[in-house]
C-alpha cells in the first residue's frame, strides 16, 4: 500500500469509477487522482501496489448503444 493509504475495495472494470476513494482494479492498481478526461474515458494517477510505483489507469467510457459486455 502506498504510504498513507487506505486498503482498497475492489472495483471490476466495468463499472463507472467517478471517484477514486479505495478503489482498487485487478487486485493490483489503486486510483489516486483523475488527470484527464475526455470522449473516450478518464485517465487516472495511478499506483500499482505489486511493483510499489505509481503509473496511470485508463478507464473507459462505455459507448451509448453498446453493452459493457
Amino acid at each position: 500500500t502506498e504510504p498513507g493509504r487506505r486498503p482498497a475495495r475492489e472495483q471490476s472494470t466495468g463499472g463507472d469509477v467517478t471517484s477514486s476513494e479505495d478503489v482498487l482494479i485487478a487486485g493490483r492498481y489503486r486510483l489516486v487522482t483523475a488527470l484527464a478526461s475526455g470522449g473516450m474515458g478518464v485517465v487516472w494517477k495511478g499506483w500499482d501496489e505489486r511493483l510499489k510505483r505509481p503509473g496511470a489507469v485508463k478507464q473507459l467510457r462505455v459507448q451509448a448503444g453498446l453493452s459493457p459486455g
